[in-house]
């Protein structure tokens, strides 16, 4: 990726390092127009640069939000949502440890955060390194254990290890500073997870170097390959395709994480041009394919997929399987319930390996070097396939099912609304190029039985699974839908109990309501309490109650909007609502609108009943 971002007369020798990092962010990421999080002493110097000509002239902004754990959240949402770097950041101690649970998910789920983080002054870290010194405990740093020692300024640094790929803090404004910074960029898009820049709070003011800023960049790595090895294994995957009589291909999580959805279709009409042959499945976090191809067969999510026939013909009518973008998750596979035992070549290609013929190649060294990148692979597959070799696109043999959803509701409920009667009118509501955000709620394990329209991306978090991550992260989606100039409808499914986790993050929507030309609609299922757990253990336990009497619709004005101008409110109370909501003709797009759902506190879907049968095999 090489971008001069600003002309070289506009911009003099020397700048300021936080002036720089910014800029440098945004050669990382072109499409980045919003920064999030939570001002903090320790960070005061930092987001001071974001205010300079230069940055001004890549238009980006600061979004402060209610609380570090929701600005994590929101980065998530944006980082999905335009396909590329998030930036977050939180000052010392108190607003990186609130962050954490956030940047744990982004690692979970293959999402690339910076995570700045203003910490104590280089005169302070000296001070403490010095065991001369009296002992003096500054704000936000938790004491040593031993009174009579000073502080570990690098505690919490410490913490972040294990959720993170990268670490740096700076301590200089040299060269050295510039690689630290280069190498946490680097680390986060190769490997599409979390890093962290460290910078105490008096470092930002001082000058670097602008010469690297127009210098060629590639942060992927797409420009270092070892051609050999991916000559090689490309020839071999090429060769089991040749050979296959009944290929399949599942596509997974890690295509759209890396943004290869693209490429992945490529690949797949250069083998398959008549649609009629190869079968394609997407799993239940990989819903990145085209779900409207005549040869897209359903949603493969182990033995509670779409239907039966999904997964006979997957695990019993293919013969050589490739699973693009394979990603080793317990909620992805229904609890690991696969069974791929007749399949004659299985084929796993993940971005850090792939294992073919029982044999794992590694793609990423033990070194932590890559010899190629996942998108290297995918060009590659399509620069060298022949079509000379491969003669099955003209039998239209090999598909012979695709799922298609059926009514889950046989009849209508007068008292409440039935989780069978959401999903109907899920996939009923659904358009081509919407957004749907699902959070972990009951209702998530209904997600394989949605047949999503061209263009619709799901967003959940079910591996992770932090209850009220969906509200907050679709603020981050609504900034990076409102930052492409798109306009699409971003839908929010939460329930109740995950929804008092975050639901302060609403007063955005307010806050920023004149900015985003796009708002979502949300949907809280108020079902009184947390219904998985009810349904694993103690359905009438306490400890399965919420406080049961929020005035749901009441909410958003709460949080500043009493005059509606930004938001609508309203609430269905059963299967009959809900079916007068779906064929109403008015167009929300530009307004927040809150849909309160009465729901009953033990109905599920039996989704949720099977997955929970096969955790416990």
């Amino acid at each position: 990726m090489t971008v001069d971002i600003i002309p070289q007369l506009e911009i003099p020798k020397e700048i300021p390092l936080g002036e720089y990092l910014f800029l440098r962010i945004a050669q990382a990421n072109p499409k980045l127009r919003s920064i999030f999080g939570v001002a903090g002493d320790y960070s005061l110097n930092l987001l001071e640069h974001l205010y300079a000509k230069t940055v001004q002239k890549q238009n980006i902004n600061f979004v402060g939000l209610c609380n570090e754990l929701n600005s994590a959240y929101v980065a998530n949402g944006y980082s999905i949502a335009i396909g590329g770097l998030a930036v977050l950041i939180t000052t010392f101690g108190v607003g990186e440890l609130s962050a954490i649970n956030g940047i744990a998910s982004s690692f979970s789920e293959y999402i690339p955060i910076l995570h700045i983080v203003g910490i104590s002054s280089r005169a302070q870290r000296k001070y403490a390194a010095d065991p001369k010194n009296p002992v003096k405990n500054f704000h936000h740093l938790i004491q040593n254990k031993n009174q009579l020692l000073a502080p570990n300024h690098n505690v919490y640094q410490e913490m972040s290890t294990d959720v993170s790929v990268v670490q740096e803090i700076l301590e200089s404004n040299d060269e050295k500073a510039l690689d630290q910074i280069d190498r946490v960029l680097h680390e986060i898009l190769q490997n599409s997870r979390p890093g962290y820049l460290f910078i105490p709070a008096d470092l930002p003011d001082f000058y670097v170097s602008t010469v690297r800023l127009f210098e060629k960049l590639d942060f992927y790595g797409h420009q270092k390959k070892c051609t050999q090895q991916l000559d090689k294994l490309t020839n071999l995957l090429l060769d089991k395709l040749y050979n296959a009589s009944s290929p399949s291909i599942l596509s997974d999580l890690l295509i759209s994480r890396f943004n290869l959805q693209d490429k992945l279709n490529q690949f797949i009409r250069r083998i398959d041009p008549g649609q009629k042959f190869l079968k394609l499945f997407s799993t239940n976090m990989g819903r990145n394919l085209d779900e409207s191809l005549p040869n897209h067969i359903g949603c493969y999510f182990g033995a509670v997929s779409s239907s039966p026939e999904v997964v006979n013909m997957l695990e019993k009518e293919t013969d050589t399987l490739f699973i693009f973008g394979h990603a080793n998750m317990e909620t992805n596979t229904a609890s690991y319930s696969s069974d791929f035992s007749e399949i004659k070549d299985y084929i796993e290609i993940n971005h850090d390996y792939i294992l073919v013929d029982g044999k794992y190649h590694l793609i990423k060294q033990e070194h932590g070097n890559r010899l190629f990148t996942l998108e290297n692979l995918l060009d590659n597959l399509i620069d060298n396939f022949d079509e000379s070799r491969y003669a099955h696109s003209i039998l239209p043999v090999n598909v012979t099912y695709k799922y298609f959803p059926k009514l889950a509701a046989i009849t209508n409920n007068e008292k409440y609304i039935q989780q069978n009667k959401l999903l109907d009118f899920v996939n009923g509501y659904l358009q081509a190029g919407d957004i749907l955000l699902i959070d972990v709620c009951a209702f998530v394990f209904g997600a394989a039985d949605l047949k999503l329209p061209p263009g619709c991306q799901y967003i959940s978090q079910s591996f992770y699974a932090s209850i009220g991550h969906s509200l907050p992260t679709s603020v981050g989606v609504c900034f990076a839908v409102n930052d492409l100039g798109q306009n699409r409808r971003i839908l929010v499914l939460e329930g109740d109990g995950s929804a008092q986790m975050t639901i302060q993050e609403l007063s955005a929507f307010v806050r920023y309501g004149s900015q985003l030309k796009v708002k979502p609609q949300i949907f809280i299922m108020n079902n009184e309490g947390y219904t998985i757990e009810r349904t694993i253990q103690g359905p009438q336990r306490s400890y399965n109650d919420i406080a049961p009497n929020w005035h749901w619709t009441g909410l958003v004005r709460a949080f500043g909007d009493p005059e509606e101008k930004f938001h609508t409110s309203l609430t269905l109370n059963n299967d009959y609502e809900l079916d007068k909501y779906r064929i109403r003709t008015t167009d929300c797009a530009n307004r927040l609108e809150l849909v309160e759902l009465k729901m009953d506190q033990n109905d599920v879907l039996t989704k949720l009943v099977r997955f929970l049968e096969k955790c416990k095999q």
